[in-house]
């Protein structure tokens, strides 16, 4: 008797669970071992739905932030936003007039167009496209310039190359500024609009996921009089959308 009430018990809590639990095919027997084996074959489906679930999960973020990056780049892609970055990292641009560097963005800025590569590479590139034959004084200089998210501060660091003499003073040829890389480390809050933020300021405003459209159209059209036409607006409003 008591060996029959222990099956009675677990033939009825199996049964519960898979009835809570949606699971097609109610048991039927009292049949301990087929009441097990359908309990376990209840567990893999479960564990099959969590693993698929999971997995739309992952692949939904992941096609979530790549439109919101496609729409990012987009947006940065305006002249006169890299304007203002130029201004901020660049030495030649120092002190300029945002505007006043549009004029000197050549063409439309390629996004995700054409294959991204290694910094050397674009130097190399200019071969018999920038300058022809040996007139290598033709090759421009090259930067590099990162936007990271969610660092722990603001921060903005200058890579380039130096030539430590570590014996003797001979001068060799061949110019050091070519190689540039900017990297620019953007924290989770809105800096305030000052001086050394400047350029912060108008990153995360472009970037943010907790600012709403008007808010960073704001901030763009009042604080850094970049005119809002029809191209900013509509990836602003598509950026806003995705999150």
């Amino acid at each position: 008797a008591g060996k029959l009430d222990i099956m009675e018990i677990t033939y009825l809590t199996i049964k519960t669970q898979l009835i809570q639990s949606g699971f097609q095919g109610i048991v039927v027997t009292r049949s301990y071992a087929f009441c097990e084996s359908l309990y376990i074959s209840w567990q893999i489906h479960q564990r099959r739905r969590t693993v698929n679930t999971k997995l739309r999960n992952t692949v939904s973020v992941a096609d979530t932030e790549a439109q919101y990056d496609e729409k990012a780049k987009q947006l940065r892609s305006n002249k006169i936003i890299l304007a203002h970055i130029l201004v901020k990292t660049v030495d030649e641009f120092h002190g300029m007039n945002p505007k006043d560097v549009v004029s000197y963005i050549e063409g439309d800025p390629f996004i995700s167009v054409v294959p991204v590569e290694p910094v050397s590479r674009l130097v190399s590139s200019q071969k018999e496209r920038d300058f022809v034959k040996t007139n290598y004084n033709d090759i421009r200089r090259i930067f590099s310039i990162w936007a990271c998210m969610g660092m722990d501060e603001n921060s903005l660091d200058y890579v380039h190359l130096t030539d430590d003499k570590l014996l003797g003073s001979y001068s060799w040829k061949g110019r050091l500024d070519l190689l540039n890389i900017v990297l620019i480390g953007i924290s989770n809050e809105l800096p305030e609009h000052v001086g050394k933020y400047e350029l912060h300021r108008l990153l995360s405003t472009l970037l943010s996921m907790e600012l709403a459209v008007d808010e960073k159209l704001s901030i763009m059209e009042n604080e850094y009089n970049i005119p809002v036409d029809d191209r900013i607006r509509k990836n602003v409003n598509a950026m806003c959308k995705v999150i």
